[in-house]
């Protein structure tokens, strides 16, 4: 049947619907209407619309003959049919699919108790977009020939509009993105200019910056100089000729392990093995057996003695990290450790003796367990004899910039010390950061900007979290929304005062602020020394105090080390 036998009076219909197509201009606009008028075109009980997305599908549109959307239509179509329709690539008619013999095995379709049933492809050339789907659950054959030809071709038009509605939409998309990159490119064109100036003189700074730290080494592989550091290290050092149990609580990342090493190496067991062993990475059985060995038979899979961790570090030092989750189990057979002086292996009847100093750590206070019950108290005063409390690297800031140059020195690409550099900006944002996972956290970012950065670390190679609006403010937990607002408001002050050296009338203006107010801000902050009053005579007499140390130097007198550089640089 051709085109020519439809009637005049649903080819008239066709062409008002072409019409009003063209002045939909959205997509449910076009399915709500596309439905409504195949339903009315095809006498339909209901009709569903469905996209295809390779061998998936999704429901668009479920409406019935008043023109109302369908509840649950999920559940009130075949999926059985438009397979069938895909697989012929043709409109797919059932004049009564409770009789027709090659759906009598689809349960689901017998279960909907469906009788007519018309399924027309919504396609442009080759490609398919989706389906119309039309139903009739009371009356057989109410769907003819002309019906599928007149829905077929209400289907073209259909694919047509949603084409070129999907063509606008994205031209209208990159005409925005277009836009974007315009204004982007404007402003970069704006900054390269004073970028290309300013990158010779930042390398200059970040080469001095990165001469002027020496590694403050107080014990061997412990780097920094804070006093919190100070206290520890001398209470390491006051247990030089001792070998009491010491138990180290930090966060996690403050470097337990370096600290039970040093004790271990100012002790005199420093000749003898020191091993560590996390109590918390072991279930019960097996935390057992690596710490006190097992005989051979001892259980399913031990062919053979194994020797533990505390015959192996006889003489020596044995550390046990997050000791607090040590199982209640294990718990009294290290007490008996400590005691005795003996372990019992796995599956063995005789004890063993041992000379074995024990360190113990936690990221979870012991004596909170204790009370709570989870830690034994006989067990907490044995390892308690003496405490080494180790601060979060957020409160010793002063340790930042030390840690990051002795990671960017000993850094695990290989690249030459004489190609390192850090910017002053980027080393701000470090000491900035809060740093929740302390040390190690701070090695894995200078690590991961080193690689990015090629050897020389800028802002635009940090994580993006350590950039955010975020740690610019007052970073401490307790503070308020005031003094947040009150610290981003000085962070930006500052930002204006650096990038214009000082010159109040061009920072008022990147601030947007008359220079009254910026006068009002600069007192508020307490500014007055580092944009302006500190000249080249204060900075040598800092310098000679410090030694030529830069950091201190500018810290004694109040001043970033970006402002020092300035002057010293202006002179």
């Amino acid at each position: 049947m051709n085109s020519s036998e439809i009637s005049s009076e649903s080819l008239i219909r066709i062409l008002e619907n072409n019409k009003r197509l063209v002045a939909l201009g959205d997509r449910k606009s076009i399915l709500d209407f596309l439905l409504d008028e195949t339903i009315k075109l095809a006498r339909a009980e209901r009709g569903f619309v469905i996209f295809f997305s390779g061998n998936d599908y999704s429901l668009a549109s479920a409406r019935n003959f008043d023109g109302e959307a369908l509840k649950m239509a999920q559940q009130k179509f075949s999926k059985t049919i438009l397979q069938q329709m895909r697989s012929s690539g043709k409109a797919l008619v059932l004049l009564d699919a409770m009789q027709d013999s090659r759906l009598q095995e689809s349960k689901s379709l017998l279960d909907m108790a469906l009788r007519s049933i018309l399924c027309v492809p919504i396609r442009l050339g080759e490609e398919w977009l989706g389906a119309i789907y039309l139903d009739n659950r009371f009356q057989a054959g109410a769907f003819s020939e002309n019906s599928t030809q007149v829905v077929s071709l209400f289907a073209d038009q259909v694919a047509l509009s949603l084409k070129a509605l999907q063509n606008l939409e994205q031209s209208e998309a990159h005409a925005q993105e277009l836009e974007v990159l315009q204004r982007q490119l404007a402003r970069l064109n704006e900054n390269l200019h004073d970028e290309v100036q300013r990158t010779r003189q930042e390398r200059d700074q970040a080469m001095a910056l990165l001469d002027s730290v020496p590694e403050p080494t107080l014990l061997p592989g412990i780097i920094g100089r804070s006093k919190t550091l100070r206290r520890t290290i001398a209470t390491i050092r006051q247990l030089k000729n001792a070998e009491p149990t010491v138990y180290i609580h930090g966060e996690s990342g403050t470097g337990k392990e370096l600290m039970a090493r040093a004790l271990h190496q100012n002790s005199p067991r420093a000749k003898e093995p020191f091993l560590a062993i996390n109590c918390a990475a072991f279930s019960e059985a097996i935390l057992d057996s690596e710490l006190f060995g097992h005989v051979k038979g001892a259980f399913t899979g031990a062919d053979r003695d194994r020797t533990g961790l505390f015959a192996s570090a006889d003489r020596g030092t044995i550390f046990l990290d997050e000791v607090g989750d040590m199982p209640s189990g294990m718990q009294a057979k290290l007490l008996r450790v400590l005691q005795e002086g003996e372990i019992r292996p796995v599956g063995s009847n005789r004890n063993i003796k041992v000379s074995v100093r024990i360190l113990a750590a936690s990221n979870r206070d012991l004596k909170t367990l204790m009370t709570a019950g989870s830690f034994r108290e006989d067990l907490y005063y044995r390892l308690n004899v003496v405490r080494l409390d180790l601060p979060p690297l957020r409160e010793r800031v002063e340790d930042i910039p030390h840690l990051a140059q002795h990671f960017m020195r000993h850094n695990s690409q290989g690249i030459p010390e004489a190609l390192l550099a850090m910017d002053e900006a980027a080393m701000e944002y470090l000491i900035q950061y809060p740093w929740p996972g302390n040390i190690r956290e701070l090695q894995n970012e200078v690590e991961r900007a080193l690689i990015l950065g090629k050897g020389h670390i800028k802002v635009k190679n940090l994580s993006p979290h350590l950039v955010t609006p975020s740690t610019q403010m007052d970073m401490s937990h307790d503070a308020g929304m005031t003094e947040q607002i009150q610290a981003l408001e000085r962070r930006l002050l500052v930002q204006a005062l650096e990038t214009s050296h000082g010159n109040k009338k061009t920072a008022a203006a990147q601030l947007k602020i008359p220079r009254t107010k910026l006068y009002q801000l600069i007192k508020k902050y307490q500014l007055g020394y580092e944009f302006g009053q500190v000249n080249l005579r204060k900075v040598k007499q800092a310098l000679r105090k410090t030694k030529g140390n830069k950091s201190r130097a500018a810290e004694r007198l109040g001043i970033s080390r970006r402002t020092l550089y300035e002057i010293l640089n202006r002179a």
